[in-house]
């Protein structure tokens, strides 16, 4: 079961290295590429199509932790 519970915490942790890399790349598009990309049909140029934006993700994975009642339980971050 220990290894079971350090698997989640891994993908746990995975998850939120994810999250923060989709939330920096969104930045970065809104940022550096949209307001030129919006300026497309200025130029004629481009699909016609307009351009939405992007929401960050603002979930974080929950928190597993022991619930065993056991003395020294500890928390296990995921």
């Amino acid at each position: 079961m220990a290894i079971l519970i350090e698997h989640f915490a891994g993908v746990g942790k995975s998850l939120e290295k994810s999250v923060e890399a989709y939330n920096r790349a969104v930045g970065s598009l809104e940022t550096r590429v949209l307001p030129a990309a919006r300026r497309f049909p200025e130029l004629d140029s481009g699909s016609g199509k307009p351009i939405p934006g992007l929401d960050p993700i603002v979930q974080t994975p929950r928190v597993l932790v022991s619930r065993s009642g056991a003395e020294g339980a500890d928390e296990v971050a995921g």
